[in-house]
């Protein structure tokens, strides 16, 4: 699935554990956090024909980082990776 439109485009596993389903995501990191969560939820919704879950009830957390990702920054400043596993909470 692809979230954003940009051209710093990263390849990242997204687990969502209330679902035990991780998903391929190709992702803009040029965008904010809270504008991808935004675009995520609503494909993940499309394709599990599930209703979306209400603003600001989810969060993006870095594997790797160990951290929530914080909403107002980008992935790239954040130091979210090609190959990056993220899991939404």
């Amino acid at each position: 699935m692809s979230a954003g439109m940009g051209t710093g485009m990263i390849l990242v596993d997204i687990q969502i554990p209330a679902l035990d389903r991780v998903y391929d995501f190709e992702l803009d990191e040029g965008l904010t956090v809270r504008v991808l969560m935004q675009d995520i939820q609503t494909l993940v919704s499309k394709q599990e024909k599930i209703p979306e879950r209400e603003d600001g009830d989810s969060y993006l957390y870095s594997l790797g980082q160990e951290r929530i990702l914080r909403q107002e920054e980008t992935l790239k400043q954040q130091g979210v990776q090609d190959g990056d596993r993220l899991i939404l909470i």
